[in-house]
């Protein structure tokens, strides 16, 4: 066995897959289908009317919103409500992720981060929920999420046992919230003040 950190594992078809060892998040990306402009517009009302509203998002901030493939991520809301801005560019759907190998199935341009990782373990665990907001809080002491496997597995369920009885939580660097729909979600969020 090679002591290459950035080793590959073969997968089915002559698909290079990077393997458990390594340090960034791979994707796999798969055709390209755009987004469905009506929820990338309902999003970006949302995001809006609760800036106007006096919320606010920090730089890295991000929102994740369940779909019938998987989730609609949007991985900068800052530019996402920035007036001009690009509603394609700003978001791509993940189909799937294996935490096991630390890769995700993406369609669309996109790259893995902890934001995905979140989104992933809180959309697979709370399935009456259909959006996650999370924003950088610099309070957040553990912003660090372990490299080893099942260390990295033992981090998101004990942020998802903290998680349940609780809309909010404060993990892995962020602010985090979810919610079970658009308006709900709105709505607490104007309640709590941010």
């Amino acid at each position: 066995m090679s002591d290459d950190p950035f080793r590959t594992m073969k997968g089915g078809g002559g698909l290079d897959l990077l393997g458990p060892l390594s340090r960034t998040i791979p994707v796999i990306k798969v055709a390209f289908r755009p987004q469905s402009r009506l929820l990338e517009e309902k999003v970006r009302n949302v995001i809006v009317r609760l800036k106007e509203e006096g919320v606010t998002f920090g730089q890295g901030s991000f929102a994740s919103v369940r779909t019938m493939e998987g989730f609609c991520h949007f991985p900068d809301i800052v530019a996402l409500i920035k007036e001009g801005s690009e509603l394609e560019s700003q978001s791509f759907t993940v189909i799937d992720h294996d935490p096991s190998r630390r890769t995700f199935c993406i369609s669309g341009e996109g790259e893995g981060s902890t934001a995905l990782e979140i989104s992933w373990f809180c959309l697979r665990a709370f399935p009456e929920d259909v959006l996650v907001i999370g924003s950088p809080d610099e309070n957040e002491k553990d912003d660090h999420v372990p490299e080893g496997v099942q260390e990295r597995l033992d981090h998101y369920l004990g942020m998802l046992r903290a998680w349940k009885g609780s809309r909010t939580i404060a993990s892995s660097g962020y602010a985090l919230y979810r919610g079970p729909d658009l308006k709900v979600t709105s709505e607490r969020l104007k309640a709590k003040g941010n």
